[in-house]
């Protein structure tokens, strides 16, 4: 009963701009938006650090972990970084009319009705 669709069109021909959705195992959705400060071939270098750690962090996820989820992610950017660098997020778990999220630095997501 959910239709994802996205439009995304880097502002160079890399970018740290990234979107992301899965389904993780107790089922229903993952989805992230995030964004490193800066662009070109360094900020995507970071955002593939950011979305392994999507990745790696998925199988157990459940909207009781999201927040220990971010924290872990949040450690493991801090340590791949400069301290100049940072990744802003927002990312959910839909799972039937409930959602949960955690906004790291992003702005909260919204629902826009027509």
């Amino acid at each position: 009963g959910l239709d994802v669709a996205v439009h995304w069109a880097p502002g160079r021909e890399v970018s740290g701009d990234t979107y992301w959705t899965a389904r993780p195992p107790g089922g229903g959705l993952v989805a992230a938006v995030a964004d490193v400060v800066g662009k070109g071939l360094p900020a995507a270098l970071l955002m593939a650090t950011v979305q392994a750690g999507l990745r790696m962090l998925t199988p157990g996820l459940t909207p009781a972990t999201l927040a220990a989820a971010t924290a872990q992610l949040d450690r493991l950017v801090a340590e791949s970084t400069e301290p100049h660098q940072f990744v802003t997020m927002a990312w959910a778990i839909v799972d039937g009319p409930a959602v949960t999220y955690v906004v790291a630095g992003h702005p909260a997501p919204r629902v826009v009705r027509a």
